[in-house]
């Protein structure tokens, strides 16, 4: 689902519409960290996963990702730096949560 998620999804840090809604980023076919962001818990929601958004600083600069829980393990999901390639977290933005 990640996978499908970030294919479709461009990023784009200049994009300031923080307030689409899933339905919207989707659609539009771009997103900030934020809106991508929810645009993931939507949809790992309604897949039947736990999904949160976090919001916090990387690199000094506001931004949100999403932690995903499976088989009783929570999972870190980055779409801004998977979609990217900038990829701080290593060689897959998809990363246990306890790895960081």
């Amino acid at each position: 689902l990640a996978r499908a998620i970030n294919d479709r999804i461009e990023y784009s840090y200049y994009d300031d519409n923080q307030h689409a809604n899933a339905e919207d980023t989707f659609q539009r076919g771009y997103a900030n960290c934020y809106d991508g962001c929810r645009l993931t818990k939507c949809c790992f929601d309604a897949a039947g996963f736990d999904c949160v958004v976090i919001t916090g600083n990387c690199y000094g600069y506001g931004h949100g990702w999403n932690a995903i829980k499976h088989n009783g393990r929570w999972y870190t999901f980055d779409i801004a730096f998977d979609v990217t390639g900038s990829n701080w977290a290593g060689t897959n933005s998809i990363r246990m949560a306890d790895e960081w």
